[in-house]
């Protein structure tokens, strides 16, 4: 039975009736056409959860069906797929081939809308609201019997529910296109250490004349590194205060980590300055940190160095190289938590260009990162802009 509902704050100039309430089960239906790879000898690509990138609509890669023991979905070309799993992930695609998906990913076919639009409608944050209404607690899904129930808004008219898609589509695109030239650009710089850190690629001083060989040194030679401290949970403060310090932990490498605390009084020997250089030694070994202060925990290290004989921005890349990534990894050992002590970090080999070439290698490096950046920047923005249209454009 429909409803009347406000019209939205942001609209096409030329459609002028009210959006109109329907239950989700009104407005789409569920595909529950089934897929088993010990009957069905077609081979289909296979969709997984894993196989989406979170709140992007982006696919990294499938799977072939055959290869795959528990039964599937079918979906079509077109159709939109919704991962109930941990619906908080925000996983969903708009599809543009056929193929076969997990059952924790939902087939989504629109009734009283275009698929296209409905692909919008599930990424608005009512219908995030309302899927994270789940059942379980350690492994939560969206409630099927509930969300079927759910009123959501939508243009009785269908060609505003088209153009409304096609408009977004359009800001999706741009994302897209940005997000790929940012991805070809960090290959360019990942290719670009390996002939720098392999010595195939060489600088020259500003009259052209080469810089003298490159000379192989051990961490020791030009670093100390001091080890953070372990600040017990009841010294540990959960708002920022006057002379208080930032407590950084792993916790503050994950993205959007809602566990942020604060200490006072720590030793001078703990507390990590903007231009220091930290890197993590237990857990994620090897992720190397900057331009943050506070006090460290003691899965840090921070890394001081002789700075007449090392360029910082050098160090970073050297430290962030793959290959140096790797041989960390080996040195910290192969437990459940890899731990790299003191004695190791040191036996770490680096060959060391002039002062002059390294600073000519940082600053080509550091180009690159600020392309890299401008277009993080274009990408977030982009977001921001999709995210305020969904806010207004549905209601």
């Amino acid at each position: 039975m429909m409803e009347k509902q406000l019209i939205p704050k942001l609209r096409f100039p030329e459609f002028k009736s009210e959006f109109v309430k329907f239950e989700f089960s009104e407005i789409a239906k569920r595909g529950k056409k089934s897929y088993n790879p010990n009957k069905d000898s077609e081979n289909l690509p296979c969709i997984e959860l894993e196989s989406l990138t979170q709140e992007t609509g982006q696919l990294i890669k499938t799977f072939d069906s055959i290869n795959l023991k528990s039964n599937k979905t079918r979906f079509s070309k077109n159709e939109v797929l919704f991962g109930k799993l941990r619906p908080y992930l925000k996983k969903y695609l708009l599809t543009t081939f056929e193929g076969v998906c997990t059952s924790e990913i939902w087939v989504f076919q629109g009734k009283l809308v275009s698929n296209p639009f409905l692909y919008y409608l599930i990424q608005t944050d009512k219908f995030n609201f309302e899927a994270n209404v789940s059942s379980g607690s350690k492994m939560p899904r969206t409630d099927w019997d509930y969300l079927s129930g759910i009123k959501f808004s939508i243009p009785n008219n269908s060609k505003e529910q088209q153009k409304i898609a096609s408009f977004l589509s359009d800001v999706d695109a741009k994302i897209t296109k940005l997000t790929k030239k940012k991805d070809l650009l960090e290959k360019y710089k990942k290719g670009v250490m390996q002939k720098i850190f392999n010595q195939e690629l060489r600088f020259k001083d500003d009259n052209g004349n080469e810089f003298p060989a490159w000379v192989e040194k051990k961490m020791n030679d030009f670093t100390k590194i001091n080890q953070g401290l372990q600040i017990p949970i009841s010294e540990r403060y959960t708002e920022e205060f006057d002379g208080g310090y930032f407590y950084i932990t792993n916790e503050f490498l994950k993205e959007n980590s809602p566990n942020k605390y604060y200490i006072k009084n720590p030793s001078t020997s703990v507390i990590c300055k903007r231009e220091d250089i930290l890197m993590t030694r237990t857990g994620n070994t090897g992720m190397v940190v900057t331009d943050v202060e506070g006090v460290f925990h003691n899965n840090f290290f921070k890394i001081d160095y002789h700075n007449k004989s090392c360029n910082k921005v050098f160090l970073v890349n050297f430290l962030r190289y793959k290959p140096t990534q790797n041989v960390i990894m080996r040195l910290a050992g192969t437990s459940t938590i890899p731990d790299l002590n003191h004695s190791d970090f040191y036996r770490i080999k680096i060959a060391l260009p002039c002062l002059e070439e390294q600073t000519k290698i940082a600053d080509f490096l550091s180009d690159i990162d600020l392309k890299i950046e401008a277009l993080n920047i274009k990408i977030e923005n982009s977001k921001s802009f999709k995210k305020g249209l969904l806010q207004q454009m549905f209601v």
